[in-house]
């Protein structure tokens, strides 16, 4: 019982780090994206204001 309680408990820690550690490459994703959004953003009102004169 204690054995398949610590297997199980283990199976579980490891899934755990698996999550843990796709939530930290999907964060720095979003973060490269949000990023990129902010230069889009700069370079549309750059564009914008060109046109504007």
């Amino acid at each position: 019982m204690k054995t398949q309680m610590a297997k199980v408990i283990d199976a579980q820690s490891k899934q755990l780090d698996t999550q843990a550690q796709e939530i930290r490459s999907q964060a720095k994703q979003i973060e490269a994206l949000r990023q990129k959004n902010v230069e889009m953003k700069a370079q549309i009102a750059a564009i914008l204001a060109k046109l504007d004169k």
